[in-house]
């Protein structure tokens, strides 16, 4: 039990000390106007992070639901493509 609340532990402060990503880095918000205009051209892919719930009754065409999956095999290999990740974000 100590061991693996340590394990945990020591998780979670390697994920807490990773930088946050940077604009310079390519991480940018995109309107949804301009997700819009995107939507369907090669090279451009929109992921879902909503609940299943909202996912069934709110998704945007031809975004692919990625909770509880592995994120890996759903990413395209060419790594200049854009992605654009969305969720609902409830206030």
């Amino acid at each position: 039990m100590i061991r693996r609340s340590l394990l945990g532990f020591i998780a979670l402060a390697l994920l807490a000390s990773a930088a946050p990503a940077r604009a310079d880095e390519g991480f940018t918000l995109m309107p949804a106007d301009e997700v819009q205009k995107n939507l369907g051209k090669a090279g451009f892919h929109v992921y879902d992070v909503n609940v299943p719930e909202l996912w069934k009754k709110h998704r945007v065409p031809g975004a692919v639901h990625v909770v509880g999956k592995d994120l890996a095999p759903l990413l395209p290999a060419d790594r200049a493509e854009s992605l654009v990740f969305y969720c609902s974000n409830p206030k």
